[in-house]
């Protein structure tokens, strides 16, 4: 069984990327819980914990069985699509934040990290991602764009399901129409590609 970091903004985050990764790679993993958020999360602690893992990644042996995965919502934030992929000095765009912060302190090529690793930057929350991949082709355009309407949304299919939303989360993440996604979502697209680096560069 591989080792996994996972930085998440959410405690019901985890699950959902854990899960996520285990379909895409084929792998399955055991999260390392020895760098993690405190309590309560959010940009801010899972900027901070990251800079614990860089640090500690930076004088780790190199490990093809070790990975990690670094989430936060994009949450409307500025630079995307057109700077998504443009590392910059801004914490205003957290996929350019975050990657610049890798290539600065690990290396611009990532097949050279110690441990292979993955961004998910959802555009413009996690359960955008959820939405666009329960539902079909017909209703991928009602999807709502707001934070609130994203959250009420999700609130109401928990409600329905009668499970607890760590539940529904891990059942999204097995159930999600992976393929949509990555037709319907940029941003899932690049999450996918840097999973699929995880068993392609081995």
């Amino acid at each position: 069984m591989s080792r996994l970091f996972l930085l998440t903004e959410s405690d019901y985050d985890d699950p959902f990327y854990e899960a996520l990764a285990e379909r895409i790679t084929g792998l399955k993993f055991e999260v390392d819980m020895r760098i993690r958020p405190r309590r309560a999360r959010g940009k801010s602690q899972v900027y901070e914990t990251m800079n614990n893992l860089i640090r500690f990644l930076k004088h780790h042996e190199p490990d093809n069985d070790a990975f990690f995965l670094i989430s936060v919502d994009n949450d409307g934030l500025p630079g995307f699509p057109e700077k998504y992929l443009t590392p910059t000095k801004s914490q205003e765009n957290p996929y350019s934040h975050i990657l610049g912060q890798l290539h600065k302190k690990l290396g611009s090529d990532p097949t050279h990290w110690p441990v292979k690793g993955a961004l998910a930057i959802p555009v413009e929350m996690i359960e955008s991602w959820i939405l666009l991949g329960l539902c079909d082709d017909t209703r991928a355009h009602s999807i709502p764009t707001t934070k609130l309407e994203l959250k009420k949304r999700i609130a109401e299919l928990i409600n329905e399901s009668g499970v607890s939303k760590e539940e529904f989360m891990l059942n999204a993440a097995l159930t999600l129409d992976l393929d949509a996604l990555i037709t319907q979502s940029l941003s899932f697209n690049h999450f996918s590609l840097w999973l699929k680096t995880w068993t392609t560069t081995q």
